[in-house]
């Protein structure tokens, strides 16, 4: 079906199955699409203002430059599980804009985003944001762009572009357990007279193990975390250097988790 150009402004196409069909620059305003399918269509620079699109089907539809102006849609409008520009098999016409699919994707995943924050589905906003990032983090990569790249690579591995705490609380945990095992190997720890090494012990027991290791987590936890009590201290340039890589890995982190916290907070 091609209907580019078109006007269903205030009509009732609830139902409708319009799947694959060619409707750029189309009017939809205040239009009832309840349940309706849009799967594979063209509806780039459509406008859909005030449209009901309540369980309504877009998979794989090109929506770049697509208008979304107080609409309504619910948990069951599906959007697909990515958009089309990022599937290279999608055939995107010869009247396509000069855009990079990346670049579109990007735009369609942002307009999403904020049309699911304006339907209060923070959810699927938080999921769109993701891959709105992602899409960039790609055009940055296709581009060149390897700084830009390499940020949004550490940002996604760390917090998932801002979006989740499990992220950040699982590499505090790997950061504060890669110390604890390390102190031992790298030098060992001294209390705080400097008398008694507690990595020293020879022939030590199973008890002894676990007491020791047990003071490596507590240093390394209060390292993480900036305390610096100072009744431990590391012993030797290497555990020394270990203490300060740490101290700011622990810093960067928290400052991550608060960063996301807020972000899920205000959300």
């Amino acid at each position: 079906m091609k209907a580019q150009n078109s006007q269903f402004g205030q009509t009732d196409i609830s139902g409708s199955d319009f799947n694959n069909g060619e409707f750029q620059k189309t009017n939809f305003t205040n239009s009832n699409a309840r349940g309706a399918t849009f799967d594979g269509a063209n509806l780039e620079d459509a406008t859909f203002d005030g449209t009901e699109l309540r369980d309504a089907s877009l998979k794989n539809t090109r929506l770049y430059q697509t208008l979304f102006s107080d609409t309504r849609i619910n948990s069951n409008t599906d959007f697909g599980d990515k958009s089309a520009y990022e599937d290279p098999d999608t055939d995107l016409g010869e009247n396509y804009e000069d855009t990079s699919r990346f670049e579109a994707a990007a735009w369609v995943y942002r307009r999403l985003q904020d049309l699911h924050e304006e339907n209060a589905m923070s959810e699927k906003a938080r999921e769109y944001h993701i891959r709105k990032e992602e899409a960039k983090r790609q055009e940055y990569r296709k581009n060149g762009e390897w700084f830009k790249w390499g940020v949004h690579t550490a940002n996604y591995h760390l917090t998932e572009h801002g979006e989740n705490l499990w992220q950040v609380a699982k590499w505090s945990g790997i950061t504060i357990g890669a110390g604890t095992v390390l102190y031992p190997l790298l030098g060992g720890l001294a209390n705080a007279e400097g008398t008694h090494n507690i990595w020293s012990l020879s022939d030590p027991s199973a008890w002894d193990v676990a007491l020791l290791f047990a003071r490596s987590l507590y240093f390394s936890t209060v390292t993480f975390t900036t305390l610096g009590y100072g009744d431990y201290h590391p012993v030797g340039p290497t555990a020394k250097a270990l203490a300060g890589v740490e101290s700011l890995a622990g810093a960067l982190l928290v400052a991550l988790f608060v960063f996301v916290l807020g972000r899920r907070v205000a959300r």
